[in-house]
């Protein structure tokens, strides 16, 4: 498995750490932070190759020091369907 069938389960995990450490996020954030914390390939060009390998650790530390601070107001119970997000990389 290489490519996007190897990337992709990889970039959406870690999509889903970084609304875990801060779930205001909004979508140019998360491309910004993925894009700007990935590791180049140095044998390849960001037009060929993007920006290279997804860092889930830099990515999500980089997502927490984005993070609002805490509210006082209890929040609602978490639910899987509740504000769902679809996220399009690329054209």
């Amino acid at each position: 498995m290489v490519g996007t069938s190897q990337a992709a389960p990889h970039v959406s995990g870690t999509i889903a750490l970084m609304l875990a450490a801060n779930p205001d996020l909004k979508t140019a954030e998360i491309v910004t932070i993925l894009q700007n914390t990935a590791t180049p390939l140095s044998r390849c060009d960001q037009k060929s190759c993007g920006a290279g390998i997804v860092n889930a650790a830099s990515a999500v530390a980089e997502a927490s020091s984005k993070s609002a601070k805490p509210s006082s107001k209890p929040s609602a119970k978490p639910s899987a369907t509740t504000g769902g997000r679809t996220l399009r990389l690329g054209n």
